[in-house]
């Protein structure tokens, strides 16, 4: 929509009312500091006023498990609260803390800002989404199999509740017989808290307990009946001492992992990922403090924007939240649809251009397709 976003958001009432799975906005942040059309110098009055109206319509466009996602600083983020909290559709998830300007905002006195947030809202009902595993976070599971990542992890628990008296239930012998293990049939008796074995180790076989190196009773990390059922992710080492050690699989969520409230990598610098992403695709720098792609497209993840799902953004500015859907529709086959609304003149100089530019291909460089 090329249009005043409160008139767009009242003329898509009808046709997009409950359908709207994730809401991103960048609203202006009542500074100053850059020639946004909507008057970027509200008192905090008129500044609240315009959020509140706009808020209550986009409510009423938004699936029961919706996710909004509000783009803010320091100076405007407790009217956000107080805005959202009046408005009562659903409640405050979580507020991230994005390392937007890693070199500060320039500034001829006081604090240099290196930050903004990023504010999550939804209902009960809603589910947030996990972000990809990358940098260290990725080389804690070093291996794959047709299940997904892991990683080896000693089949004994160590650190919080690992004794014995702890989980009676998971002090039990493993049979070991060269590099095979299975786990004997054992019957719980619940007067003495512990397992009553039913088979002795046939020839070869030898009973190995959770046991550590210095003779305290600890516990396996599952149950017997998990054990059992997940006995391929199990493995047979031996030490040069001859000391038998096992091992199990530690498969982690294999969505991804849960987001936090630190975000700071520099993969979410506006400068690196936004101003430069766009002098790329013109040749140019035609827009003003423009988003990380980069920070966008995790924020709808985290919002839980599937595959065939319909985001809305309506501060749309340079189109960042359009190139993020298309980003994120190349990489897994997806289907998201993209509503955007922008007033401004740059509707027709960068947000439409980049759309069709990043339609034709993912990759430009100094205003030329790669």
């Amino acid at each position: 929509f090329h249009s005043e976003n409160f008139q767009a958001l009242s003329l898509m009432q009808a046709r997009y009312r409950g359908k709207v799975k994730c809401v991103y906005i960048d609203p202006p942040y009542n500074t100053d500091a850059s020639p946004i059309i909507y008057k970027n110098g509200y008192q905090r009055s008129s500044w609240a006023s315009m959020m509140a109206d706009r808020l209550q319509l986009d409510a009423s466009l938004r699936s029961e498990q919706s996710i909004l996602v509000v783009a803010i600083d320091d100076f405007e983020y407790p009217d956000l609260q107080a805005i959202l909290e009046g408005i009562a559709h659903g409640h405050h998830h979580a507020t991230a803390v994005v390392r937007s300007k890693p070199q500060g905002r320039p500034t001829t006195s006081g604090f240099s800002a290196n930050h903004e947030y990023a504010v999550f809202w939804g209902a009960d009902e809603s589910i947030i989404g996990r972000l990809p595993r990358t940098g260290s976070k990725a080389e804690r599971y070093p291996h794959s199999d047709r299940k997904g990542i892991y990683s080896w992890a000693n089949f004994r628990k160590s650190g919080t509740d690992s004794d014995r008296t702890d989980r009676r239930r998971s002090f039990y012998p493993v049979f070991v017989k060269a590099e095979t293990v299975r786990i004997p049939q054992m019957e719980w008796d619940e007067n003495q808290e512990s397992w009553q074995i039913k088979e002795v180790p046939s020839n070869g076989e030898e009973a190995i307990w959770p046991i550590d190196a210095s003779s305290l009773e600890k516990v396996w990390t599952c149950s017997p009946e998990r054990a059992t059922d997940e006995i391929d992710d199990i493995r047979v080492e031996r030490d040069g001492s001859g000391r038998i050690e096992i091992y199990k699989k530690y498969r982690p969520n294999q969505d991804g992992a849960l987001p936090g409230t630190w975000w700071d990598d520099s993969q979410y610098s506006a400068s690196e990922s936004g101003t430069k992403v766009l002098k790329e695709l013109f040749g140019s720098k035609d827009f003003d403090f423009p988003k990380s792609i980069n920070l966008v497209i995790d924020c709808l993840r985290v919002g839980n924007a599937g595959p065939g799902d319909v985001v809305l953004d309506y501060f749309a500015g340079s189109g960042t939240s359009g190139h993020a859907v298309a980003t994120l529709n190349r990489e897994d086959g997806g289907n998201r649809k993209v509503i955007l609304v922008e007033q401004g003149d740059y509707f027709w100089t960068v947000l439409l251009p980049r759309l069709k530019k990043i339609a034709f291909t993912p990759e430009w460089k100094e205003g030329k397709p790669k």
